[in-house]
């Protein structure tokens, strides 16, 4: 439900500039000579919504618990007798919060942006860091006294990458956006160097501690889900359209929607792994989710995604306009 707020917010956030020249309509703008074509280096500032398949959220949803049998018990464990009814009492178990159905991401980025005539080139890092996290509980069924086991479970995957892309123009007899000023097919190629997942399982109890049952199990939840941290590499690619709106006085505003993926692998236990030469072992798929016809198979996997981006332009270095050139040939004919 967080990450839905999230998208609502942004997908009114990016809409600011589609509307802002409407807004800005009693103010008459000098329409951009075609002849001028500048020269330029900007300093962009993104951040973006993806929505897509992530196979390392698919394998840990697959091993959480789904009944008490999961985490190593029986309904009957340690079954007592209720002092008020006189019957047997089991444990139960209830999912009081699932994991989100969506994979929705939010990556920022911050790129220079090398800016000739038709055509942009740009080198840049990109962050993101999502997370999906799992509640669940374990009670006597005729419970009176609030005995319980809670169970927290999150999976988080952090990623940090050195991106170059490439964006040419389309000329507009072929195809172009109502209101922007420029409309770009774009390319980009990312390699991550950090590419790291943690999961994290939390216990917590809210009895006696002569409560022998439901300490013990507290404890058998605790043997069975285990934490886990791994980092890797990946290699991600992105194709799209971007469009430049208000490009002029040292500024401007890109949107781009994009299709990509990302292989990612190589993933070693040991998260300290990437600061020094002892890698630790190799993360493997049953360590995730045991399946039988994967239980020896190193962890990869594949994601793919669709992506909106908005980027903020600010002008660092600015060259020589054709226009700038051409007044400086009138000027050397005339000395």
């Amino acid at each position: 439900m967080k990450k839905f707020t999230f998208f609502i917010l942004f997908t009114l956030f990016t809409a600011i500039p589609l509307y802002s020249e409407e807004l800005s309509s009693e103010t008459p703008q000098t329409p951009a000579d075609p002849d001028v074509k500048k020269s330029e280096t900007m300093l962009g500032f993104g951040a973006g919504m993806s929505i897509g398949s992530v196979p390392l959220f698919t394998l840990w949803q697959n091993s959480l618990p789904d009944s008490i049998s999961r985490i190593g018990l029986t309904p009957d464990f340690g079954r007592e007798t209720d002092a008020l009814s006189g019957s047997l009492v089991n444990l139960r178990y209830v999912i009081t919060e699932a994991p989100e159905v969506f994979n929705l991401i939010f990556p920022l980025t911050l790129s220079v942006y090398n800016m000739k005539n038709d055509r942009i080139a740009t080198l840049g890092l990109s962050f993101f860091y999502t997370s999906k996290q799992f509640q669940s509980m374990i009670h006597p069924e005729l419970d009176t006294l609030s005995r319980r086991v809670n169970i927290d479970q999150k999976l988080s995957l952090y990623s940090l990458s050195l991106e170059a892309g490439y964006q040419k123009a389309i000329p507009p007899a072929y195809f172009s956006i109502t209101g922007s000023q420029q409309t770009l097919f774009s390319v980009s190629l990312a390699a991550s160097p950090y590419n790291m997942f943690t999961r994290n399982s939390k216990i917590r109890t809210s009895v006696s501690e002569s409560d022998m049952r439901m300490r013990a199990a507290a404890d058998s939840a605790r043997k069975s889900l285990s934490d886990l941290s791994s980092h890797g590499k990946a290699l991600s690619w992105r194709l799209g359209f971007t469009t430049l709106k208000h490009y002029g006085d040292g500024g401007g505003v890109e949107m781009g929607l994009f299709y990509g993926g990302s292989y990612n692998a190589l993933f070693y236990d040991d998260s300290y792994a990437l600061f020094y030469n002892n890698k630790g072992s190799r993360t493997r798929k049953s360590q995730i989710y045991t399946a039988e016809d994967e239980k020896d198979k190193n962890l990869t996997f594949l994601q793919s995604k669709i992506e909106l981006r908005i980027t903020f332009l600010r002008s660092l270095k600015r060259g020589k306009t054709t226009a700038d050139s051409s007044h400086n040939d009138i000027n050397d004919e005339i000395e």
